[in-house]
C-alpha cells in the first residue's frame, strides 16, 4: 500500500507542476484554476489516508474514531473509498487521525516487545545436568536466564513507563509477575542446591548420620524432595514451565529453611567436638568432618595431623595383639623419626585420642630433652657423635640451655676476679666448636643430619657473636644488660623444666615438636624484635612487627615462637574475612596456648576490623587477669572457654 500511496503521491505532484504551467501561459483558464485546488485539496488529504491506512490500526482505535467522528462507517467495506471519507468529512478530523495512528504505532512497538518475550520464555530452557550416579540432577549455569530477566524486566519497566501502555497494562503487569516468580525460584533453587550438595556429601557418612540421628531425618526429607522437583525440571526445562509448578516457591523456601536448621546443628556439633581438641578450631568444617568420619581409621586421619600440629606428619602406627591401633613414633616433615616415650593407643573418639597424642608429644619431648641435656654434658668434647643421636629441635634447646650456664659461670668467674678471661676463654671454645662442626658439614652426611647440623651452627654462631659483644662491652656480672637482653634457656631444676628468660620476662618452654626445619639467622635486629615481642607477651599485650615487604616481619615472630617451643599460626588476612572466622580462629588460640601470627592485618575490612579489636581485647584483658600463669576461663562471644597463659597475638602489616 505505501508504494502504491508513493505513486500517486508523485503523480499528483505532476500533474500540480503540468497545470501551473498551463497557468503560466494563460491565467484566464477557470478549468486550470478549479483542477489545481481540487489537486491541493488531495494533496492535504494524503497524510490522513496515510494514517487511515496505517497497519498498527486495531479494531480499539477505530472505535475511538467513530466516537470521536460521531458518524458510523465499516472501515473494513469495500464501500470504504476516498470518496467516502471525504463524505465523512474525517479530513475536518485531521489532527484526531493523526493523533489516533501515531498512538496505533506507538502501542504496536509495546504489543511487538511483549511478543517478543513471549517468545524467549517460550524457547528458553534451564541448564540441568546429572550430578554423581544416583539419579540426582542439579542446575547448571544461569547466566543466559538471568541475562535474559535482566534485558527483559528492563523492556517491562520502559513499557509501564510509557503513557501508551494502557491498552497493555494487564499484560505487563502479568510478565512482571513472572518473571520476578522465575527469578525468585531460579535464586532459591540455586541457594536449595548450595547447601544440599555441601551437606548431601556430609550425610553420607555413618558416623555422622549416628551422631545426628534428627538432623539425618530431616535431611532425608530433604533430599527425596530435592531429588523429585530437579528430576521434574530436568524433564520439562523450560525456564518458563519448571519454574510455574504449584506450591514450588513454598516447597524450596520451606526446605531452605530446614537446611539452615541442620547447618546450625552441624555448626554446634562441630563445636563440641572442638571444645574437646581446640586444634581443630584452625581447620575448616570440611577438613574436621572428613576426620570425624575417619574416627575409627587412625591410619585414615594421617594426613590431617600436619594441619593440626606444627611438624607432626605422621605417626608409626601398629595393630596390637588385641587387634588395637598404637602410636609409638612421631615422624615430621623430614622423615626425622621420634620415638614416643610410651606406646600411646589411639582408641575411642578421635577428639580424645589427638589430645592424647598432644599430650604425649609435650611429655616425649620433655624427657628427650632432659635425656639429650644430660648426654651433651657428658660429650662436650665430641659434639659432632652427639648431634647424630638426638632429634634436632632438642640439639638447639639443649645447646642454649648448656651455652647460657657456661656463660653464666663465665661471668660469675668475671666477676669475682675482675677480668675477662673466662669469657675469652670461652670464646676461644665456642670458635673450636664451630671449626668441628665446619668439619663435620664436609664429611658424609644424610640430609636430616646435615639439616640438624646447619640449624645449630646457626644458633651457635650467634651465641659467639653474643660473646664477642659481652666482651668489647666490659660486661663484669651476669646481670649486665647487655646479657639480660639475650634470649636464654635454663635448666630450672627447682620445677625440673626448660625455662627461656628476657630481660625481666620469663617463659616455659612450649614443647611443640617442630621437627627439623631449619632456623634464621639472628641479627641484632633480629634480637631487638625478640625483646620487644617477649615484652608484650609478659606485659599481656600483642605484638606487631613494622617494616617494609618482605623483611621478615612474620618469619621473626615465626622463629621466635621455634625458641620458646610454641605452635606458631599464620593467617594470610583479606578482605573476605569475616569476624566469625576470626573469632574462631580467636577462640582456637586461647585454647591451645598457641601463637597467632596475623599478616597483612590492614587488609581486613574496617568493619570487620572493629569487632576483632574488641575480640583481641578480651583475650588480652582475661590474660592480665590470670594468675601465677594458670589456666583459667573466660566470656568470648558469650562462651565460656579456656584460656592457656601462652597464647600470643601478633600482627603485620605491609605500609
Amino acid at each position: 500500500f505505501s508504494a502504491q500511496l508513493g505513486g500517486l503521491l508523485q503523480h499528483l505532484l505532476s500533474m500540480q507542476f503540468h497545470f501551473v504551467r498551463l497557468q503560466s501561459k494563460d491565467k484566464d483558464w477557470e478549468i486550470s484554476e478549479s483542477m489545481k485546488k481540487e489537486i491541493e485539496q488531495f494533496r492535504r488529504t494524503m497524510p490522513l489516508i496515510q494514517a487511515l491506512k496505517n497497519p498498527a490500526m486495531r479494531q480499539r482505535h477505530w472505535t475511538q474514531l467513530k466516537e470521536e467522528v460521531r458518524k458510523p462507517f465499516d472501515e473494513t467495506s469495500p464501500e470504504f473509498t476516498l470518496e467516502k471519507i471525504i463524505d465523512l468529512g474525517l479530513d475536518q478530523f485531521s489532527d484526531n487521525v493523526m493523533e489516533i495512528s501515531g498512538a496505533a504505532s506507538k502501542e504496536l512497538s509495546i504489543e511487538d516487545a511483549l511478543k517478543e518475550i513471549a517468545a524467549i520464555w517460550e524457547a528458553l530452557n534451564l541448564d540441568i545436568g546429572p550430578y554423581k550416579t544416583k539419579g540426582h540432577y542439579r542446575l547448571k549455569g544461569t547466566e543466559e536466564v538471568f541475562q535474559q530477566l535482566d534485558d527483559n524486566q528492563v523492556k517491562l519497566s520502559t513499557m509501564k513507563a510509557s503513557r501508551f501502555v494502557k491498552a497493555f497494562e494487564s499484560q505487563v503487569d502479568k510478565w512482571e509477575r513472572t518473571l520476578s516468580l522465575i527469578l525468585e525460584v531460579v535464586e532459591i533453587t540455586l541457594t536449595v542446591q548450595r547447601q544440599w550438595m555441601y551437606l548431601e556429601n556430609i550425610f553420607v557418612g555413618e558416623d555422622i548420620r549416628k551422631q545426628l540421628p534428627r538432623e539425618t531425618e530431616v535431611f532425608d526429607g530433604v533430599n527425596k524432595n530435592w531429588k523429585t522437583i530437579m528430576t521434574r525440571m530436568f524433564e520439562k526445562p523450560n525456564a518458563l514451565e519448571a519454574t510455574h509448578f504449584s506450591g514450588l516457591l513454598e516447597t524450596l523456601n520451606k526446605m531452605n529453611v530446614q537446611l539452615e536448621e541442620i547447618q546450625k546443628s552441624l555448626d554446634m556439633y562441630l563445636e563440641t567436638k572442638r571444645q574437646i581438641f581446640p586444634r581443630f578450631y584452625f581447620l575448616s568444617n570440611d577438613d574436621l568432618l572428613e576426620i570425624l568420619g575417619q574416627s575409627k581409621n587412625p591410619e585414615a586421619v594421617q594426613p590431617h595431623l600436619k594441619k593440626c600440629f606444627d611438624n607432626i606428619k605422621s605417626l608409626t602406627l601398629r595393630q596390637t595383639p588385641r587387634h588395637k591401633t598404637e602410636a609409638n613414633a612421631m615422624i615430621s616433615s623430614e622423615g626425622e623419626v621420634v620415638p614416643l616415650s610410651s606406646p600411646l593407643l589411639l582408641e575411642g573418639p578421635v577428639e580424645s585420642w589427638l589430645c592424647d597424642v598432644e599430650k604425649a608429644m609435650r611429655a616425649t619431648l620433655q624427657d628427650v630433652l632432659r635425656e639429650t641435656l644430660s648426654a651433651l654434658k657428658k660429650m662436650l668434647k665430641r659434639r659432632d657423635k652427639w648431634t647424630k643421636d638426638w632429634p634436632g629441635q632438642t640439639l638447639i634447646t639443649s645447646s642454649q640451655i648448656q651455652w647460657t650456664a657456661d656463660v653464666t659461670k663465665a661471668l660469675a668467674i668475671t666477676r669475682d676476679k675482675g677480668d675477662k678471661k673466662a669469657l675469652k676463654l670461652m670464646k676461644r671454645s665456642q670458635v673450636g666448636m664451630l671449626e668441628k662442626f665446619s668439619d663435620a658439614i664436609r664429611t658424609n652426611l644424610t640430609k636430616l643430619e646435615r639439616s640438624k647440623i646447619v640449624a645449630l651452627v646457626t644458633i651457635e654462631v650467634h651465641a659467639r657473636d653474643v660473646l664477642e659483644k659481652l666482651i668489647k662491652s666490659s660486661i663484669k656480672d651476669e646481670l649486665g644488660f647487655d646479657w639480660l637482653s639475650q634470649l636464654r634457656l635454663y635448666w630450672d631444676l627447682s620445677i625440673d623444666d626448660c625455662v627461656a628468660r628476657q630481660t625481666n620476662t620469663e617463659f616455659r618452654y612450649g614443647y611443640e615438636y617442630l621437627g627439623n626445619s631449619g632456623r634464621l639467622v639472628i641479627t641484632p635486629l633480629t634480637d631487638r624484635c625478640y625483646m620487644t615481642l617477649t615484652t608484650a607477651l609478659h606485659l599481656h599485650r600483642g605484638g606487631s612487627p613494622k617494616g617494609p615487604a618482605g623483611t621478615g616481619k612474620t618469619e621473626t615472630t615465626k622463629d621466635l615462637g621455634k625458641a620458646l617451643g610454641f605452635y606458631v599460626i599464620v593467617v594470610n588476612c583479606s578482605e573476605g574475612l569475616d569476624f566469625k572466622s576470626m573469632g574462631r580462629m580467636f577462640s582456637g588460640l586461647s585454647q591451645t596456648g598457641a601463637w597467632g601470627c596475623f599478616d597483612e592485618f590492614n587488609r581486613i575490612n574496617i568493619e570487620v576490623l572493629s569487632v576483632v579489636a574488641q575480640q583481641i581485647l578480651s583475650i588480652l584483658s582475661a590474660l592480665a587477669r590470670q594468675i601465677d600463669k594458670q589456666t583459667s576461663t573466660f566470656m568470648f562471644e558469650g562462651r565460656d572457654i579456656g584460656l592457656i597463659w601462652s597464647c600470643g597475638v601478633f600482627i603485620t602489616m605491609n605500609p
